[in-house]
């Protein structure tokens, strides 16, 4: 089945709704980091590839790629 792209990313980008009532220069933060919330919390690879598309240089870019290879992040140091 064939999902259009930016049908998806409209989609994720209203799963991440408050994010966006932000201010002028926290728009793009708030609505990132919402839509990565949303991403992570339904885990389905279509969603990382959305997420790509919003956000191809975001803060969650490598991991979004991490995890569409299959992957998992690496663990955190332990103090």
């Amino acid at each position: 089945m064939m999902r259009c792209p930016l049908a998806l990313a409209a989609v994720l980008l209203a799963l991440a709704g408050p994010a966006l009532a932000a201010g002028p220069a926290e728009d793009d933060t708030a609505a990132e980091i919402g839509l990565w919330q949303a991403v992570t919390a339904r885990g389905l690879p279509s969603d990382y590839e959305g997420y790509l598309l919003l956000f191809p240089q975001g803060r969650f870019a490598a991991l979004a790629r991490l995890r569409l290879q299959g992957g998992s992040p690496p663990p955190a140091p332990t103090p």
